[in-house]
């Protein structure tokens, strides 16, 4: 039996992709891991490789962004160099974006916001890493 709070957490990464597919983005892999951690999403929108967190919580007391550690971040920026690296991909402009979902009174609420953390910390660490 799967815990009720991993069940949730799998509905909402199916509830951000169905969403995500609405606004016009084409995923390209969902759940990417390596050794340093796991990105939800990866989709590709206007020509941009946009890498998605998604983030379920239950109720309002502690806000889905809120749950971001700083272990969490870095894991997201070092899987991110990771998946560049394997496919090639450096060459292209990329964004991290967010999103939230809270399952409250049996109710889903989202919220996306894109480019929500900055990639000084993938660029700084690529020699051939291009600023857009």
């Amino acid at each position: 039996m799967v815990a009720r709070h991993l069940e949730l957490g799998k509905q909402g990464e199916k509830l951000a992709e169905k969403y995500l597919k609405s606004q016009g983005y084409k995923i390209l892999e969902k759940n990417f891991s390596f050794a340093y951690g796991e990105i939800d999403l990866i989709c590709e929108y206007k020509d941009i490789l946009v890498f998605v967190e998604v983030r379920v919580r239950q109720n309002k007391q502690v806000s889905p962004q809120e749950t971001l550690t700083k272990k969490k971040l870095a894991a997201l920026y070092k899987t991110a160099e990771k998946y560049l690296t394997l496919h090639n991909l450096w060459h292209r402009e990329c964004r991290f974006d967010f999103v939230g979902i809270i399952y409250e009174d049996k109710q889903w609420k989202l919220e996306h916001t894109k480019d929500f953390i900055s990639w000084t910390p993938v660029c700084n660490s690529h020699s051939s890493w291009q600023p857009w």
